[in-house]
């Protein structure tokens, strides 16, 4: 007859579970956020295409931050960079952040830093995504033409040219972003220090938007579009 594990043995036995229980959870964890930097990064990706197809759709033009003309009809709200983007990536409008949104607006690892906005009396979700304020806000064109529509073909550097990339826009109750001075409250760093950064080319890189500044990078050309169109 078997004789039963005593006390200090299940004791032993329990210890060695929780050593390699806490091996493991770390190793999970890195691999649960690698995974969700992934699904951010093909997220950029298909804006990438969505922007290419907008451009192929409407002469030429990258898809401002912010459309000249008013509200929508069909979404009865002002249309914006990922509204005029959203009909690109699911083949339909925008549902004011209903069930037929599109969830490539949201970055998995930041579902505490999307944008809230109220509708009818309901809050509902917009992206927690940046778009570079500089690829066209026509309403400050008249002051600074930094600010007038661009052309997709017109670009002179396409490949290093920022156009969107993981925000704080919970924080920032915004959803682009600009230049500004100081350390800068614009970038999430979620995904291990690094954000994903497309470019107008549509190809994505993760960075540490925060060490791009100079020396070796020229912010004022592929952040702040300085030169960077004729």
């Amino acid at each position: 007859m078997k004789r039963p594990f005593t006390l200090i043995e299940l004791l032993v036995v329990i210890a060695i579970i929780a050593v390699l229980a806490s091996m493991l959870l770390p190793a999970l964890g890195a691999a649960r956020n690698q995974a969700k930097a992934i699904y951010c990064m093909n997220n950029c990706k298909q804006f990438g295409v969505a922007l290419t197809l907008y451009a192929l759709d409407y002469n030429d033009w990258v898809v401002p931050r912010t459309a000249a003309h008013g509200l929508n009809p069909e979404t009865d709200d002002w249309d914006v960079w990922f509204t005029m983007l959203h009909p690109f990536i699911n083949g339909a409008v925008w549902d004011k952040g209903g069930p037929r949104t599109s969830k490539v607006l949201f970055c998995p690892a930041g579902e505490d830093q999307i944008l809230f906005k109220d509708i009818g009396g309901v809050q509902r979700p917009l992206t927690n995504y940046l778009y570079n304020n500089r690829l066209g806000f026509p309403w400050w064109y008249s002051s600074d033409p930094i600010y007038r529509m661009k052309r997709l073909s017109s670009c002179r550097s396409p490949s290093s040219c920022a156009v969107m990339t993981d925000g704080k826009d919970k924080d920032l109750n915004d959803h682009f972003f600009e230049w500004y001075p100081g350390p800068n409250p614009y970038f999430a760093n979620r995904h291990n220090g690094r954000d994903n950064l497309l470019h107008l080319d549509g190809h994505v890189k993760a960075e540490k938007i925060q060490e791009l500044l100079p020396p070796g990078y020229d912010w004022n050309r592929n952040f702040l579009l300085i030169e960077m169109w004729p």
